[in-house]
């Protein structure tokens, strides 16, 4: 059943869209890659910070090397050998690197114009078509990814999706989240809490091994934790910090408890996550390498964190992993909500 607002009609040749609280909170999205180009928060004192990176211009973002606020599909997330198998029948991808494929291939849903559907001052509703082979994925794809702010202080994406033939589907957003404002250098002094106490083991590309180990040492974020050490420590070296894939625990399933927070170093702003997703992969941005953003900002490694909300990854190959498949004649839906809140409120 595709998702359904009180949204108007919107033209569709309109390349960026604007929503807002009405209370301090807007964002801006783009049609491509149905990308957050900005999103601006109230801090604890009342002023605004655009809290993740982007490009100034929208067509900065058409290499989209680092995913920058985009929707991320058919598949996010690393894929082996750029196959799978089904019914014994192999699936080949397109690959986009040496071990596979990474979110989606070489042109997945972040380098697609997205349709924007309707929208009204909260929300904005947006459409993407992925044809029978797109990638070497099989079946015609729907999706919709609904952005609304009808709640004063969330964003909440909802996604949707239905195939008319078996294909995986795994979507995610990938946005850089520095609380202290896109402008502000690395997140060594944010602090990081995540409901998880396990994560996924990986082999030296970071693909999913197939096994869940404990969430130990500097991966131990079950309570508020600086960033600083944790993205430094030497365990982490080979992985440039933090990219790893958490899984949440029970008690977060459905939304019933945040998934994660995450809180700025200086600017009283708190940002709790809430999700039905079994997953998020954490990423401290080490490979981000030095780029203009927005403002004149020039970003680099440690300089945002994404929480990736999704299926396991490669869980086209893990039979233990929860299954990421959708059937012809079901549908995907999913939602991941991120609440703002300030210090003293």
């Amino acid at each position: 059943m595709p998702l359904f607002f009180d949204l108007r009609s919107e033209d569709r040749n309109r390349d960026r869209v604007t929503i807002s609280d009405g209370r301090g909170m807007s964002a801006c999205i783009l049609r491509y890659g149905a990308t957050v180009q900005s999103l601006n928060v109230p801090d604890a004192r009342g002023d605004v910070r655009d809290v993740v990176l982007g490009y100034e211009s929208p067509a900065a973002y058409d290499m989209q090397d680092a995913y920058l606020g985009a929707i991320v599909g058919r598949v996010c997330g690393r894929i082996r050998d750029a196959s799978y198998f089904e019914n014994g029948r192999r699936i080949d991808l397109v690959p986009n690197q040496p071990y596979g494929v990474l979110h989606g291939g070489p042109v997945g849903f972040c380098y697609k114009t997205w349709d924007i559907v309707s929208r009204n001052s909260y929300s904005v509703l947006m459409r993407l078509v992925s044809p029978d082979g797109d990638q070497g994925f099989p079946g015609t794809v729907v999706t919709e990814v609904l952005y609304t702010m009808e709640v004063p202080g969330e964003l909440t994406i909802r996604y949707h999706a239905e195939t008319d033939r078996d294909t995986p589907v795994n979507l995610t957003s990938h946005m850089y989240f520095n609380l202290d404002g896109q402008d502000s250098g690395p997140i060594d002094r944010h602090k990081l809490m995540l409901n998880a106490r396990k994560y996924l083991l990986t082999d030296e590309n970071l693909v999913p091994t197939g096994k869940i180990e404990p969430a130990a040492g500097p991966l131990d974020l079950s309570s508020l934790t600086e960033l600083g050490p944790v993205i430094n420590a030497p365990e982490l070296e080979a992985t440039g910090g933090l990219d790893h894939s958490f899984v949440f625990a029970r008690s977060a399933e459905g939304g019933a408890e945040a998934a994660a927070v995450l809180k700025g170093g200086e600017s009283g702003i708190t940002m709790s996550v809430y999700t039905d997703r079994p997953a998020a992969q954490v990423y401290s941005a080490g490979s981000l390498t030095p780029r203009a953003g927005k403002e004149g900002a020039m970003y680099g490694p440690h300089h945002g964190i994404c929480i990736e909300t999704q299926g396991f990854p490669d869980a086209v190959h893990h039979a233990g992993f929860p299954s990421v498949m959708l059937r012809a004649g079901e549908s995907f839906d999913s939602f991941t909500t991120f609440r703002f809140a300030q210090d003293g409120q």
